[in-house]
């Protein structure tokens, strides 16, 4: 990956955000890079069904739940039954329709009302619906779904953790750090991170906190927030689109504790992906990620939010996210700064849980009795 790049004589730096029209921008960061990425988890899947090869962003949920099907499981293009990863709008969009007598979606939604022309295209398109969470289920139905929805719970992928990725990481320092943050509306939870970060370490030369953004979501982000938080010397801002494989090498590994406050998911992959390499991991006890948030170290809510959808303001309308506790944050990342060798214990003794409930495989068999 270029540490740098010329577009029309100007010399632009990896990572740095620029005021540039969109065009410009993606022409400097195409995310064509990443369309060969393999998503390789070194088996071979069966499963009964058709599949609809739908593209959307390569790193972000979808693409990577749409890679790792077409990369891992093998399909049979005969079967009247056929699987959409994606918003439910892709159900309209079909051209074999008179072929298919089954539609089946995984889908799922991050706060808690769908918006109405999903309920639409659900009830008139789909024969059945898998979501990855207890929250999603309910949602789901209470906005009026009436074909079944099912329960599939995602996975993340596992990579080969080297002991010398860890190297790279400063032991002087005790590092925090979560990944997605920095796009407006602050779903994620990074401005509440950022709040409860400096309740505590502030003045504390001894610790870091490191925002991950990423650079295909450049024409969303927060740009005065970033300043914002560039501004204190222990923050550190990361805009940067890892492989599936450089994101363990050079974030996961670089931790001493995971922080994912998010205000809404659909399921939420990064906390996994953290638990599974024994990361002592502060998450949100709501929404889907109640469904895994014991293993890890969970936050209180305090109440529901506004959503905020860049690009997607309809989705908007009425629906809301969860609200975090900062105080209650703010104490939990404190406890573990001070008491690290308790929570690090735990979360080691945690991995196998992680694994044997969230693993790929599991996946696999949920889905191929779903399809059934």
């Amino acid at each position: 990956m270029m540490e740098s790049v010329f577009f029309e004589n100007k010399k632009y730096k990896k990572g740095e955000v620029y005021d540039l029209p969109r065009e410009i921008y993606n022409a400097i960061y195409p995310s064509a890079k990443f369309l060969g990425f393999k998503l390789d988890t070194g088996n071979q899947y069966k499963v009964d069904c058709s599949y609809f090869d739908f593209f959307s962003y390569p790193l972000d949920g979808y693409g990577r739940l749409n890679r790792f099907a077409k990369d891992n499981i093998t399909f049979n293009p005969n079967s009247k039954t056929i699987l959409y990863i994606g918003t439910p709008l892709i159900l309209g969009i079909q051209n074999n329709r008179d072929k298919c007598k089954r539609k089946v979606i995984i889908t799922m939604f991050e706060s808690d009302r769908l918006p109405e022309n999903w309920v639409t295209i659900i009830n008139k398109e789909a024969s059945l619906v898998l979501v990855p969470s207890e929250f999603c289920i309910k949602v789901f139905e209470r906005s009026g779904i009436t074909v079944p929805v099912k329960k599939l719970p995602l996975f993340f992928i596992q990579h080969d953790v080297k002991p010398e990725y860890f190297e790279g990481k400063n032991t002087d320092k005790f590092v925090f750090g979560m990944q997605n943050a920095l796009v407006n509306g602050h779903q994620k939870g990074d401005d509440v991170l950022l709040e409860a970060y400096l309740k505590k370490f502030k003045n504390n030369k001894n610790t870091l906190l490191i925002l991950k953004g990423r650079q295909h979501h450049y024409q969303a982000l927060d740009h005065e927030f970033i300043v914002y938080a560039r501004s204190f010397k222990n923050v550190r801002v990361m805009i940067e689109d890892f492989s599936d494989v450089e994101i363990y090498k050079e974030f996961y590994c670089k931790l001493d504790c995971f922080v994912f406050p998010s205000r809404g998911e659909g399921f939420g992959i990064p906390p996994l992906e953290s638990m599974a390499l024994g990361i002592p991991t502060i998450t949100t006890n709501g929404h889907s990620i109640k469904d895994y948030a014991k293993l890890g170290i969970p936050v209180k809510t305090k109440g529901k939010c506004d959503s905020y959808y860049v690009g997607r303001g309809a989705d908007s309308i009425n629906n809301k996210w969860v609200q975090i506790n900062v105080d209650d944050l703010a104490d939990k990342m404190y406890k573990v700064y001070k008491n690290y060798n308790h929570y690090k214990k735990q979360a080691e003794k945690n991995v196998s849980e992680v694994i044997r409930l969230y693993d790929s495989s599991v996946f696999i068999k949920n889905l191929q009795k779903l399809i059934k």
